[in-house]
């Protein structure tokens, strides 16, 4: 291969949930945002932690995680403001961000201002948009150009923005769970139907319960349902499980270890269980 080629850049785009991401040089902090219509401002901090420097590009795009209806495995899509419908409880319409390009040298922090101005007359309920902090490391300028292999890697933090205006609610239920098991797999699929104006953040606990009552596994699972009707589906191992007749009960709880408790809204908890036998 030649100089001329290996300087031919190829760009990978990485993107990070709420949960997990890729191990990066600039760190996001905190995870979720939350913003009100009584304190409209908050703050985001970027670090590099990295050993060279990164540029970072923010953007707010309208989305929220939800699931491919034919795997029904969770996807988070985003879209620009301006090509969703006005119906649509999009944030991304009237939060900014300041400011929006940053160059962070290692060890460098940077806090990034969010502002919300909503629009007059704006219904109370919940908006929801996402944080995009797209990050790339800056070419050595200590090296020759000739020197240097032409790869970028951009990395995007996206992270969830919730706006919250007057009187938000929500709740949850499960509207159906199925489960059926192989040797070493279990696979269980939840309906789940939220109401209200706001989404239901929380956790689904799956038991699986031998034929005394006993606790053989649990699972839990931190949710952010934002759609009015979820489908999902969840695979565990069972190695180690003995051949038998179970019980695998999902239970639904707002509460969430890694959220404020101001920051979950109140709802009542939903169970659902059903039979599965693991041959």
């Amino acid at each position: 291969m030649t100089r001329r080629h290996a300087r031919l850049g190829v760009v990978v785009v990485l993107v990070a949930a709420l949960v997990a991401g890729p191990a990066r040089a600039v760190l996001v902090s905190p995870l979720a945002i939350f913003v009100d219509g009584q304190a409209r401002t908050t703050e985001v901090t970027l670090a590099n932690s990295g050993a060279a420097p990164e540029e970072v590009t923010i953007d707010v795009r309208y989305g929220f995680p939800t699931t491919d209806p034919l795997t029904e495995t969770m996807v988070t899509p985003t879209f620009a403001p301006e090509s969703v419908s006005a119906a649509a409880p999009s944030a991304a319409r009237f939060v900014r961000v300041f400011p929006r390009r940053v160059v962070l040298q290692p060890g460098q922090t940077q806090l990034v201002r969010i502002f919300a101005s909503p629009p007059p007359g704006l219904s109370d309920g919940e908006y929801w948009a996402r944080f995009m902090a797209t990050s790339k490391q800056l070419p050595d300028t200590a090296k020759k150009e000739t020197d240097q292999v032409g790869i970028t890697f951009a990395i995007v933090t996206s992270i969830p923005i919730w706006y919250r205006k007057g009187a938000v609610k929500t709740s949850i239920a499960i509207d159906s769970l199925v489960a059926s098991a192989t040797r070493d797999t279990l696979d269980a699929r939840a309906v789940l139907a939220r109401a209200g104006n706001a989404s239901w953040l929380g956790t689904a606990t799956f038991t699986l319960a031998d034929a005394k009552g006993r606790s053989v596994r649990e699972w839990p699972v931190m949710t952010a349902i934002f759609p009015a009707q979820y489908k999902r589906r969840f695979r565990w191992s069972l190695e180690g499980v003995p051949s038998g007749a179970y019980t695998l009960t999902a239970s639904l709880k707002a509460t969430r270890a890694d959220l404020r408790p101001q920051d979950v809204l109140p709802a009542g908890d939903a169970t659902r269980s059903v039979s599965v036998v693991v041959p």
